[in-house]
């Protein structure tokens, strides 16, 4: 794969953006992010302003125009948004299909890694290599998909710097633009701007093989998985139908292979879109394991109720859905490893109990919506 494209492209995507000749100007298929430091960006809003704005309205499962009557304030913040996503969009080259490849790569990698499991036999190894093997074939699927498609984002592009497209602004801090194949969409948080392209792609339904069961006896892996479960159910993963089904939704390929091994059976795969950040391109899994009951809204209660030695494994699953480790610099000297584990407010006294039984020193600065678990190792 190049790494990145020829200087005479950028120079041509730049002076499209500048001088406003449109379509015609962009380059054939660049490849992978090259920045593109000279946008003008008064003569960018400019441009995106003679758009067609309107105020959106719920429409069963889409926004559909209704009011177009749009104050100044309205239309100021929508291009805003506008002017961020295409600076993204551009910046990313995100109608080429470069971005796909790191999650090949990632996949490799971890196949590589599950081969260093032989130690378990080769029927525990064979079973991670199917399993990886039909992750890699549906993102090989999305790969061919947005070689059909992705030009519809230089489209897009293009027709918002000729005044051509209808920016459907909802609830006054978020626009949705329609394509022929895509959805774009950009939202204005507290802290940050996400903008995201959802696709049109289909889902698949893969087997996944018990491989923990291969690998333990009944005991422990009747009270591990569970808590493997209960790490997941408290932090990332989220409910479907009704709250019945587990789902989870992620940008981590690692973190999708994972979940479905706590899963065995038959996991329902479905690529929602991408998320295009500052920091990069990654792609939305979402998962659903369809042989399964929820147990989110019971979880912490479950876990209470956990053995010593399950416990630290509920722990460690929690992190890996939602947590993160750290190294943190002493004021005298030294350093000390800190875990941390965002959590809802509400379930606060429950999740005290659990780590005050693991005898790890922890503190909890709140904020308005969330408690953020500190969590000291003791070294």
């Amino acid at each position: 794969m190049p790494n990145g494209p020829p200087p005479d492209r950028v120079e041509r995507v730049r002076r499209a953006i500048n001088t406003n000749t449109g379509g015609a100007e962009w380059p054939g298929r660049p490849g992978p992010p090259q920045t593109l430091d000279t946008l003008d960006e008064e003569k960018l809003k400019e441009l995106l302003k003679k758009n067609r704005f309107c105020r959106g309205r719920q429409r069963r499962w889409k926004y559909v125009c209704g009011s177009k009557e749009i104050s100044e304030e309205e239309r100021g913040r929508a291009v805003e948004l506008l002017v961020e996503t295409v600076r993204r969009l551009v910046h990313w080259y995100v109608w080429d299909v470069w971005w796909v490849g790191k999650y090949r790569k990632e996949l490799l990698e971890i196949k590589s890694r599950a081969q260093l499991l032989n130690k378990y036999g080769d029927k525990t190894v064979n079973g991670l290599m199917r399993l990886i093997g039909k992750f890699e074939k549906y993102i090989e699927q999305l790969q061919e998909y947005w070689q059909e498609v992705g030009y519809e984002v230089r489209g897009i592009i293009n027709d918002l710097l000729n005044g051509r497209v209808e920016v459907i602004i909802r609830n006054g801090e978020g626009i949705t633009i329609y394509g022929k194949h895509l959805t774009l969409e950009a939202n204005k948080t507290a802290s940050s701007i996400t903008v995201q392209i959802v696709f049109r792609f289909r889902g698949i339904t893969i087997k996944t093989p018990d491989v923990l069961g291969m690998v333990m006896n009944r005991e422990e892996y009747a009270k591990f998985l569970l808590a493997l479960r209960l790490g997941f159910a408290v932090t990332d993963e989220s409910v479907y139908y009704e709250g019945k089904i587990p789902q989870m939704v992620t940008t981590q390929v690692w973190q999708a292979v994972l979940w479905s091994i706590l899963y065995p059976g038959h996991i329902y795969m479905l690529a929602h879109g991408i998320h295009v950040n500052k920091n990069g391109v990654s792609i939305e899994l979402g998962l659903r394991a369809k042989n399964y009951r929820s147990l989110k809204d019971r979880a912490l209660e479950i876990a209470k109720e956990l053995g010593e030695d399950a416990l630290p494994v509920f722990l460690f699953a929690a992190v890996l859905g939602d947590g993160s480790a750290l190294i943190v610099h002493k004021a005298r000297g030294g350093v000390e490893p800190i875990i941390c584990i965002a959590i809802s407010s509400y379930d606060f006294d429950k999740w005290e109990s659990i780590v005050n039984r693991l005898g790890i020193r922890w503190w909890a600065p709140e904020t308005k919506k969330f408690h953020k678990f500190h969590i000291l190792l003791r070294q």
